[in-house]
């Protein structure tokens, strides 16, 4: 006997569902993680990582300095994704970017610091971290990828932006 599963393509979460949709697929990337199930693993990763991108988009959108109708993001690159029990996740890496309409990508650094409730039903804090006010003119996009990840780790980047608990954004002198 078939079951239907009532799956609704045209679900589109606002900005405040944002959290939830991060922790739900924060949680799904768990499950898969404990149930040893390499496939479910990496497409947990593709959902945690474009949930993270959406709710930058989402972030960046009232930024002056960043014109979001002109830029896309094409997703997160060199990162890593750390897990301090019972809910707390730190995403640092590069995030991959582009001008719409022009055929080149660009890197940028990116560090999201997430705290979610209890049993990571949602998303209860965050500091997300992007961009370097640091200019390196003849740096092409594979330099860049190989700079990032270490001045992130090393705390060299002068962030452009930083957005903390309910979106506000703290502007960096």
């Amino acid at each position: 006997m078939w079951e239907q599963l009532n799956l609704d393509d045209t679900y589109r979460p606002g900005k405040s569902a944002r959290g939830g949709r991060l922790a739900a697929s924060f949680r799904q990337l768990l499950r898969a993680r404990d149930a040893a199930d390499a496939v479910a693993e990496r497409h947990g990763i593709y959902s945690f990582n474009f949930a993270i991108q959406l709710m930058l988009k989402d972030l960046l959108r009232n930024e002056s300095t960043w014109p979001s109708d002109e830029r896309g993001f094409e997703g997160l690159c060199d990162h890593k994704i750390l897990f301090q029990r019972p809910a707390r996740v730190r995403v640092p890496g590069a995030m991959i970017w582009l001008i719409r309409d022009v055929d080149n990508q660009w890197a940028a650094p990116f560090d999201a610091d997430l705290e979610f409730t209890h049993g990571l039903q949602d998303l209860g804090s965050y500091t997300i971290r992007f961009g370097d006010k640091r200019v390196f003119a003849d740096e092409d996009f594979q330099e860049s990828l190989a700079r990032i990840p270490g001045d992130v780790e090393a705390g060299r980047v002068e962030w452009a932006f930083e957005f903390r608990g309910g979106g506000g954004v703290t502007p960096h002198a």
